[in-house]
C-alpha cells in the first residue's frame, strides 16, 4: 500500500507518457490515488485536489471559504464580490491574495504581491503570508536565484564558451561523473548524456528540474565534440 505522499513516474504506474504522479487523498472524499504531480521549491504538489469522481459530480464549493483548483502550485477560489477587483478573467483569485485582503479588510491592488516565506504555496495561514511590492518581491526571489554553490565553477574555468555555473555530479545509473549545468541551484539533469540517450522512446532525459534550452545547448556540443 502506498504512502500519502509517495512519489513515483509514470512508467513505474505503467502508465505512458513521462508524468510524475503523487499519492495524494481527495479534499473531498478523502479518498487517496494518484495525481499528477508539480514540482515547487519545496517539493512535489498534486495537480489537482480532487479525484475524477467529485470533479465530475460538480461538487458545489462555496465562495471563498474552499479553493476549487490548483493552478500552477496555487490555490484558486471563485472570487467573492466584495473583492471582485482582484479576480481574473474567469472570476478566481489565488487564495492567498484573498486571505491577505480579508487580513486587511481591503483588496490587494495589481501591484502587491503575496509571498509564501516556507516557499510552499498551498500553505496559505496568515503567519506563512507577506505582503510584498513587485519589485521587492523580484529582488527576493533574485537573491535566491543567484546563490551559487562554493564548489561551483563557472564556465570560463572550464573552459567552455556558454555562460552560467557548472558543478560536479554524478550519474544515477553509471556513477560516472562529469560537469553539469546548474538552474536555480540544481543541476539539469541526474544522469550523462549516454544513460539519458537509453529514454530517447519517451523523451524523458531523466532530469531533477531541468532548463530545457540549456539541456539542448549541451547536448548539440557534444555531438560537435564527437563529431
Amino acid at each position: 500500500m502506498p504512502q500519502i505522499g509517495e512519489i513515483k513516474r509514470s512508467h513505474e504506474l505503467n502508465i505512458k507518457g513521462r508524468t510524475t504522479y503523487i499519492y495524494y487523498p481527495c479534499v473531498i472524499c478523502n479518498i487517496a490515488g494518484w495525481k499528477q504531480a508539480i514540482k515547487e521549491n519545496s517539493g512535489y504538489k498534486p495537480r489537482w485536489i480532487r479525484c475524477r469522481s467529485c470533479a465530475a459530480r460538480n461538487t458545489q464549493i462555496k465562495k471563498g471559504t474552499m479553493f476549487s483548483y490548483i493552478s500552477c502550485g496555487y490555490k484558486m477560489v471563485k472570487t467573492p464580490r466584495k473583492y471582485i477587483s482582484m479576480s481574473n478573467s474567469l472570476g478566481y483569485v489565488k487564495y492567498s491574495r484573498l486571505v491577505m485582503a480579508r487580513y486587511l479588510s481591503r483588496s490587494l491592488t495589481s501591484g502587491e504581491i503575496v509571498h509564501h516565506k516556507d516557499s510552499n504555496t498551498l500553505n496559505d495561514d496568515i503567519s506563512n503570508l507577506q505582503l510584498m511590492s513587485n519589485a521587492e518581491h523580484c529582488r527576493h526571489h533574485h537573491k535566491q536565484k543567484n546563490t551559487v554553490p562554493v564548489l561551483a565553477k563557472s564556465a570560463s574555468e572550464l573552459g567552455k564558451k556558454s555562460g552560467g555555473w557548472y558543478v560536479e555530479h554524478a550519474c544515477i545509473e553509471c556513477g560516472k561523473t562529469r560537469w553539469v549545468l546548474l538552474n536555480k541551484g540544481e543541476p539539469i539533469s541526474s544522469k550523462c548524456v549516454s544513460c539519458g540517450n537509453k529514454h530517447k522512446k519517451g523523451n524523458w532525459k531523466g532530469g531533477i528540474s531541468y532548463n530545457r534550452k540549456a539541456y539542448n545547448r549541451i547536448y548539440r556540443n557534444t555531438r560537435k565534440q564527437n563529431s
